[in-house]
Parts: C-alpha cells; structure tokens; sequence
C-alpha cells in the first residue's frame, strides 16, 4: 500500500516537525517568547498537514495538484481536468 513517495513525503514532514522542536528548544532557551508562539503556530501547521498525509490514503504518491476529491464516486481523470 505505500509507495516510495508517500514514505518520503512522511519523513520530510516529521523531520520539518523534528527542526521546528529545535527551533522551539534555542528560543526558549533565550527567553523569546514571541518566537516560540510563532514556531507553535507553525509546528502545528506542519502536524497538520502530516494529519492529513496520513488520513488520506488515496491520495498516497499523488502530487498536490492531483489529490482526489473526498467524493469517492467522482471519476480520477474528471477531478484532474476539472483543476486544469
């Protein structure tokens, strides 16, 4: 069921997820507290985003602009020629 895509998709979601901890730990670690809020913001934004990856099995490997719709009963070549 997964394909190379999708895995790699994974992996650079939970490293981003990974560097936005980071980056939370140096900005809590010199008081800037402004930062840290934004970086919270955006973490979650990013787990999100892996939420959704992760949900949405058939869109497995599909590029953003060929994701299909959530009506399953919707032909795969009319959503993509209705986005072109």
């Amino acid at each position: 069921m997964t394909n190379r895509r999708y895995v790699s998709q994974i992996e650079s979601q939970l490293a981003s997820i990974n560097k936005s901890l980071h980056t939370i730990g140096h900005h809590l670690t010199v008081a800037d507290n402004g930062r840290v809020q934004l970086e919270m913001e955006y973490m979650m934004t990013l787990i999100t985003e892996l939420s959704n990856t992760l949900l949405n099995p058939e869109n497995i490997g599909r590029q953003p602009e060929e994701t299909v719709t959530l009506d399953n009963t919707t032909d795969y070549y009319d959503c993509i020629l209705l986005k072109l």
